[in-house]
């Protein structure tokens, strides 16, 4: 995950600390990067793999108020901060309910 601040970005390990009232907003979403590296690798992924995955996402930090605007366009993500389980829970019933809470 990497945070957007006056145009540099930082790796998720600096960007776990968000600014109260903003949320990461993963470019692309998580869920189609995992889709994505779980097809290429023809097997389930492993939770360090998942969160490897996102570790080196391109991520930005919006407001909270953007991301629900964005959220409404292009649907819900996983959650950053509870992916392995939001990732299972996911694969078992196809469901993505992530919205940040300030």
């Amino acid at each position: 995950m990497s945070e957007f601040v006056g145009g540099d970005y930082v790796t998720v390990k600096a960007a776990c600390e968000l600014r109260p009232g903003t949320a990461p907003f993963f470019i692309p979403m998580l869920v189609v990067l995992l889709e994505h590296d779980e097809d290429l690798k023809g097997a389930p992924l492993s939770e360090a793999e998942v969160l490897a995955r996102r570790d080196s996402a391109s991520c930005i930090q919006m407001r909270v108020e953007d991301y629900i605007a964005m959220h409404d366009r292009r649907g819900p993500d996983l959650d950053p901060n509870n992916l392995w389980a939001d990732w299972l829970h996911f694969k078992q019933t196809g469901e993505l309910t992530y919205i940040p809470i300030i």
